[in-house]
Order: C-alpha cells, then sequence, then structure tokens
C-alpha cells in the first residue's frame, strides 16, 4: 500500500509544530510563548488567539466565552486529557489544542523510523483511531496521511463528526512521537474552511 506524503504549507498548527520543532522559529510579529517543561515543549502562539493552558486562573476574561464555570473546571479538564494548550479564534470559530505524553519505551521516535516501519506504525495508529467510539457521535474519516513536516513525519487524520443533534465538527490532527515524547495537534472547526487556513 503507498501512503500519501506531501509537504505543507500554512495553517495554525503548523505554526505551532514549527515552534515546537524549533524552538528558535518565530512566527509572526507578536507571539505569545509558552513552556511546558513536563513533555519538553516550547511553542509560540499568534497573539489574536484567546489560549488556555493547565495553569489558566480566574482572571481569564475568557472563561465565560467557552462555557466554563470557572479556572478550576478549565485547568482539571486539561490535566485529565493531557492537554497541554488550547487556543480559540476570537469568534470561537475554531479551535487548537495541544496534546502531549511521556511516550513508553516500546514506542520510538518516528524519524527514526525507516520507510517500513514508519508505514507499519501508520497503519497501526489508523486502526486504533478507527477503532475510538465517543457516545452520541458518528465519526467519518475523510483523510489520512503521513505528511512531513520541516523533516519530520506526522500522521495526519481529518475527521467529520456527527452529533446526535446533528451538529457537525471537522476535526484535523496530527500525531508525532519525538524526543521520547507523544505529540498531538489538532485543528477543530464547525466549517471545513477554518481547517483549510
Amino acid at each position: 500500500m503507498k501512503l500519501s506524503r506531501k509537504k505543507l504549507t500554512f495553517i495554525p498548527v503548523l505554526v505551532l509544530i514549527s515552534a515546537i520543532i524549533f524552538p528558535s522559529f518565530t512566527a509572526l510579529a507578536a507571539d505569545a510563548s509558552y513552556k511546558f517543561s513536563a513533555i519538553d515543549l516550547k511553542l509560540k502562539v499568534p497573539e489574536e488567539l484567546i489560549c488556555f493552558t493547565q495553569t489558566t486562573t480566574g482572571n481569564n476574561a475568557y472563561l465565560k466565552d467557552i462555557g466554563a464555570q470557572d479556572a478550576n473546571e478549565v485547568q482539571n479538564s486539561m490535566k485529565a486529557s493531557n492537554i497541554y494548550l488550547e487556543a480559540f479564534s476570537k469568534d470561537i470559530s475554531y479551535e487548537i489544542a495541544v496534546v502531549g505524553m511521556k511516550a513508553g519505551s516500546s514506542l520510538s521516535n518516528l524519524d527514526e523510523l525507516d520507510e517500513n516501519q514508519l508505514s507499519g506504525m501508520f497503519l497501526q495508529y489508523i486502526d486504533s483511531e478507527n477503532a475510538k467510539q465517543e457516545d452520541g457521535l458518528t465519526e467519518t474519516m475523510t483523510g489520512k496521511a503521513i505528511d512531513i513536516i520541516n523533516d519530520r513525519p506526522y500522521f495526519r487524520t481529518e475527521v467529520t463528526s456527527v452529533s446526535d443533534e446533528k451538529q457537525t465538527i471537522y476535526t484535523r490532527k496530527y500525531y508525532t512521537v519525538a524526543r521520547g515524547y507523544i505529540y498531538m495537534y489538532s485543528l477543530q472547526s464547525r466549517t471545513m474552511k477554518s481547517l483549510m487556513r
């Protein structure tokens, strides 16, 4: 089976990926910088995005905009899901989430695998993603590929989710293993257009 490999240019998630892999990367002139020592992660986020982290405090004026009662609710939810950063557009039309965790000793960094090993691991990853089920959602994987970004392989999936209430969410997710950590970056939107930025 031949896998699609593609060099990509820019979407908001790729700005984060570039900043993570290359700490000296400068995305845009006015960026906010974040450092997450627990997962060996540094990144820059465009200033125009609203950001939440596991240490978000009650004085964040945007808590109500995302439907949170207080900062503890946000912190606990993010910690439980290994989410280190969530960034929203000001109109809440799309959301970027950065998830990280220590990789198990049996999991190799993706850039250390040969093409056959990478292809095999990609197929296992796709099988595990297809096996996930969420109550109240019908999910369809509409795209998948191994993308090379800054010479590092990422497993990309695109999923359309329809809730029982007939609300549709489009998600593009990037997965990689680097420096002994699993990193997942996802972009979610109610419109396909936001994913193509």
